[in-house]
């Protein structure tokens, strides 16, 4: 099971020069729970932000 929350969804606001953004959380289970998350920008483009394969 995963729960996840969010806070402010929509804003305006400029934090530590990141553009309007959010984050992507896919969970493969083809590769046994491998986890990647990625930022993906408003106005398009995403980064692989974390990356962790088990097994």
């Amino acid at each position: 099971m995963i729960i996840a929350n969010a806070g402010t969804a929509c804003t305006d606001r400029v934090k530590w020069n990141i553009p309007q953004s959010f984050n992507l959380i896919e969970v493969d289970e083809s590769e046994r729970g491998a986890i990647m998350i990625y930022r993906m920008y408003s106005r398009g483009g995403e980064e692989l932000v974390f990356e962790q394969k088990k097994g």
